[in-house]
């Protein structure tokens, strides 16, 4: 008799609802249930208001996403109008009447191209401040904000 993958053999004594790993003891790092109950139970006794909860931050996830998409298109169309000033500026036949800017030359490729580069560096450090930063934010967070039972 040929085995396949999904045979199945009769002379096992396997019950499919043994559990695979006999060990009794949990885990080192995980609490216990009892532990978690007490700290369940100790949250529920908290006042609403003092309760963790995903709805406390809502409302400032909300006010943050509108903040940033708000000042997302002010702030590249200043990026590109000091980008324009500056590129026609360091022209040679710069005058005061080319100075005058125009949304027609702001869109020339040459002055998009410097503010993507801007833009793309800008969001560079930005990155790498952030990710040098958040170590220490939740190591802050952790010590300052945890409350122990």
């Amino acid at each position: 008799m040929a085995m396949t993958l999904f045979s199945h053999n009769d002379d096992d004594d396997v019950d499919a609802r043994e559990p695979l790993l006999t060990s009794s003891e949990p885990p080192v790092d995980t609490p216990s249930l009892d532990e978690e109950a007490k700290w369940l139970a100790h949250l529920q006794r908290l006042p609403w208001y003092k309760r963790p909860s995903v709805e406390w931050m809502m409302p400032m996830l909300f006010l943050l996403s509108m903040t940033i998409g708000a000042i997302a298109s002010p702030k590249e169309q200043l990026a590109i109008r000091i980008i324009c000033k500056d590129f026609y500026a360091s022209l040679p036949l710069a005058s005061e009447q080319f100075l005058a800017l125009d949304v027609d030359k702001c869109k020339q490729p040459a002055v998009l191209a410097a503010s993507a580069l801007l833009h793309s560096r800008a969001g560079a450090v930005k990155g790498i401040l952030s990710r040098s930063s958040f170590h220490s934010c939740f190591w802050l967070s952790a010590l300052f904000f945890e409350k122990h039972v």
